[in-house]
């Protein structure tokens, strides 16, 4: 799992790159790319090109997902939903 030895962002847990934070989460790299461009995702801080996620915000993600049954509301939207913002995204930045 890919660690940082000191947290750059000033806390006092752990930080992961975009591997071990997808690890720690039990998804794929590319999903965790995804949830950041859609803003689905745990919180990071990007330093430069590097993206930096702190164990607390793993965690607060984890537990903000938390459900008691499969009938309950997915947390984050469905695929529609998903496919509706990266469409606005996608726009946003061509209008730019």
């Amino acid at each position: 799992m890919e660690i940082a030895n000191e947290s750059p962002v000033g806390v006092d847990s752990p930080t992961y790159g975009n591997r071990g934070a997808a690890a720690y989460l039990g998804v794929s790299p590319h999903t965790t790319n995804q949830w950041r461009v859609e803003g689905l995702g745990p919180e990071f801080v990007k330093m430069g090109s590097r993206v930096i996620y702190t164990r607390k915000s793993l965690d607060e993600f984890l537990a903000s997902r938390s459900q008691r049954s499969t009938s309950e509301t997915p947390k984050l939207p469905p695929r529609a939903e998903r496919r509706r913002l990266r469409r606005e995204h996608a726009g946003a930045h061509a209008a730019v």
